[in-house]
């Protein structure tokens, strides 16, 4: 019973169990939060890939001079023009 005691006596033995201890909880419990993500991660990658899609639409549909009408260049006058 002394022999376990004495173990605790030396810094660097408590370190290197402690270490031992939290790789073993890593190594044990790491697989379950990574296949945890996966299916939050495909639900993310689908609406990003969703968003894009329908971005991509959107820039095919109204990229066209006609519909693209800068403030700048607008023929129509800005009320405070009109002062």
């Amino acid at each position: 019973m002394t022999d376990f005691f004495n173990f605790f006596n030396n810094p660097f033995k408590i370190l290197l169990l402690s270490f031992v201890i939290l790789l073993s909880l890593m190594w044990l419990f790491l697989p379950f939060a990574i296949y945890g993500l996966r299916n939050r991660l495909d639900k993310i990658i689908s609406i990003l890939e969703s968003i894009s899609s329908s971005i991509r639409e959107t820039k095919k549909k109204d990229y066209s001079p006609e519909n693209h009408q800068s403030p700048i260049f607008s023929k129509e006058k800005h009320p405070e023009d009109t002062k």
